[in-house]
């Protein structure tokens, strides 16, 4: 565990407002975290609506509160999506609706649209805890009034095999809430996979999501700000030579009252299996719930096979049904196919509306 880190700001960029919006200029990473701290971002409000495959609520309700902070932000594909966020900006200036197209314009220097880097900070007054630090404003795109919002991304193959039923929801969600902060009613994403292959998204506002993200939002940092003051003194003792450990454990156990509800999620397993890595080797007396909830699982891991166990027969039966044949033809229901991949292993698959 680790303590706050520091969150003190230049007050000659303090904030301005316009619009009933707030606006950081920002002069430094310290900065930048300084003004994190005071809200959600958008590649935090995944992790808050629980489809953050990387990150649970949980991990982020204590590492908002300056706890098991280890390691956050210092790796390397945070990194390069950093670094290459420039580069894939500047490539989207050239895009002509396909790489090949993309290719001509840049080598003729034809730009088909622009952007500008925004180094700020911004949130709204009406709602401050939900917090923008976009890639770049776009200035002018084909088709599109005014300004928005451009987000610029970088995956390799194998993460790209998420994408393929669309966009990840956190991905979707950030975008959205950009564009609730901002108040620009369009974005495009510029998705740069293994460094080699790019692809330009379109987004327009939702206001259901943004509903969506105001409500859970709040619901999130009213957590926070309930849990803060037993932090700070939690952080305080820590720091101690001889810290109280007793006073530790009632802290702890004051701020994990207003701790997010476990999630169904591998990120929470995760967050889990690093927070109690330590197991002391007591013993807690279960109590009634503790007894439903162990049955309970039980019971879904039988449901479980048997599923299963019935999905591996119906697959069985639809092979047999292909043999030697690739595709299964239903129409505009779908399809069911059984082919080779590049290592001669045949795959099969399901494709049909629900």
């Amino acid at each position: 565990m680790s303590k706050s880190k520091d969150r003190s700001y230049n007050e000659s960029t303090a904030p301005t407002t316009r619009g009933g919006r707030v606006f950081a200029t920002l002069t430094s990473r310290a900065e930048w975290l300084a003004y994190r701290s005071r809200g959600i971002g958008g590649s935090e409000i995944g992790s808050v609506l629980g489809v953050n495959s990387w990150k649970s609520a949980t991990q982020l309700f204590f590492e908002k509160l300056g706890l098991f902070t280890e390691g956050r932000d210092n790796n390397m594909r945070m990194f390069m999506g950093n670094y290459m966020e420039s580069h894939i900006a500047n490539l989207w200036e050239y895009w002509g609706g396909s790489e090949e197209q993309t290719v001509a314009n840049y080598n003729a220097v034809k730009k088909t649209r622009t952007c500008v880097e925004r180094p700020e900070t911004i949130w709204l007054k009406k709602h401050p805890y939900l917090l923008a630090n976009i890639d770049r404003q776009i200035e002018t795109t084909p088709g599109k009034k005014g300004r928005g919002v451009l987000e610029c991304k970088t995956i390799n193959g194998f993460y790209a095999q998420q994408w393929a039923a669309g966009v990840p929801p956190a991905y979707v969600y950030q975008i959205q809430q950009y564009l609730l902060v901002t108040g620009y009613k369009y974005a495009e994403m510029a998705l740069l996979q293994d460094g080699n292959a790019l692809r330009v998204l379109e987004f327009d506002a939702a206001p259901l999501a943004h509903e969506q993200i105001i409500e859970q939002g709040l619901e999130f940092w009213s957590r926070i700000e309930a849990a803060r003051p037993y932090a700070a003194q939690y952080c305080a003792e820590e720091e101690k030579d001889n810290p109280n450990r007793a006073l530790l454990a009632d802290l702890m156990g004051n701020i994990e009252r207003f701790e997010p509800r476990p999630e169904s999620t591998p990120a929470y397993e995760e967050f889990l299996r690093k927070r109690f890595n330590k197991p002391t080797g007591g013993n807690i007396i279960a109590d009634a719930m503790d007894l439903r909830m162990a049955k309970i699982y039980m019971e879904l891991g039988q449901k479980k096979k048997e599923i299963e166990e019935h999905r591996q027969e119906v697959a069985n039966r639809l092979m047999r049904r292909l043999g030697d044949a690739e595709v299964l033809d239903m129409g505009d229901a779908g399809k069911v196919t059984w082919k080779a991949n590049e290592k001669g292993t045949r795959v099969f698959r399901v494709s049909i509306k629900e």
